[in-house]
């Protein structure tokens, strides 16, 4: 996708940036990699994260990972979704939510969302849609907290945000934040 927004020298970079901010999101999720491993496992790979004092708890099919981040107490949690296949997880920083994230099955593949807030009280909503080789990013600044996902989203869901960007086959169509239309092939 990136590669495409070359084409687009002004407004390209804009759309960069605002993936950018997903990957962010992504980042944040590592401890979902780790929170069904073993302790000694889990341990290690935290470790590499900077993450001291970490605790891992479960409950059922809840598990709770806690630890330290550069003096700040940390929570990451994972549970399957309620009526949904799939799992909702949430990182508290500082004793505020920082990500709220949740993924489900649906019948053309899965579907997520992200919901982040920065430190100023700002919120962004981050909508994905995957079906094999293809799908849409949706990217709402300044946003509210969604509901929760249902399964029945369909591969449209990103595009209601007021940015997105959407992969069919080796097309790549758009709206970027500031309303210019992208179109391009993928090289």
């Amino acid at each position: 996708m990136t590669r495409a927004f070359d084409a687009f020298r002004d407004h390209g970079m804009e759309a960069v940036f605002s993936i950018i901010g997903f990957t962010t999101a992504d980042i944040m999720m590592w401890p979902a990699a780790i929170l069904w491993d073993d302790e000694l496992s889990a341990q290690q790979t935290a470790a590499i994260f900077g993450a001291v004092d970490m605790k891992l708890e479960r409950s059922g099919n809840k598990a709770s990972l806690t630890y330290n981040l550069d003096g700040e107490a940390v929570s990451f949690t994972g549970e399957p979704t309620d009526g949904a296949d799939g799992f909702v997880f949430s990182f508290i920083q500082g004793g505020h939510e920082k990500l709220r994230s949740e993924f489900v099955r649906t019948p053309y593949g899965f579907a997520g969302q992200y919901f982040l807030t920065d430190d100023d009280g700002k919120a962004r909503h981050y909508m994905v849609t995957i079906a094999g080789e293809e799908g849409a990013i949706g990217i709402d600044q300044d946003a509210v907290r969604p509901g929760p996902l249902t399964g029945k989203e369909s591969l449209d869901f990103p595009l209601t945000a007021s940015e997105w960007y959407r992969i069919e086959g080796k097309q790549l169509t758009g709206l970027t934040g500031d309303g210019f239309n992208i179109e391009a092939t993928i090289p």
